[in-house]
């Protein structure tokens, strides 16, 4: 019973430190100071890249939050969620399409320009 009670603490205390988060973003994490883009793969431990606020944006209230990949003839959605309060960083946008600031690979990710705002503090 020790050992169950002793494991459930520790459990619930990675929980709300902030050792996980309950709603994980593929672009998107926060430490101390601010945003950052975490890169993490099997046999290295991450890097991050901070992240200016002013490059946040959030998904509009009423749509549905779709990640793009774009490929040679179009843009496809793909499977991966906003998560985070469906924050994403934007490196530039064009006339349509907004590209996501990912620098831990060689996918491009975008968004429909029309469905995020600027962050409002």
């Amino acid at each position: 019973m020790k050992i169950l009670t002793l494991a459930l603490t520790i459990i619930w205390m990675a929980i709300f430190s902030g050792c996980m988060n309950p709603i994980p973003n593929k672009f998107l994490t926060s430490n101390n100071y601010g945003f950052v883009s975490q890169c993490a793969g099997i046999f290295d431990f991450g890097a991050d890249y901070e992240i200016d606020d002013s490059k946040i944006y959030a998904f509009k209230k009423n749509v549905h939050r779709t990640i793009y990949i774009k490929t040679e003839q179009n843009f496809i959605p793909t499977q991966i969620n906003a998560g985070l309060a469906g924050l994403v960083p934007i490196e530039s946008c064009g006339d349509k399409w907004c590209k996501i600031y990912y620098p831990c690979g060689q996918k491009e990710y975008f968004v429909k320009k029309d469905d995020i705002v600027k962050r409002k503090y």
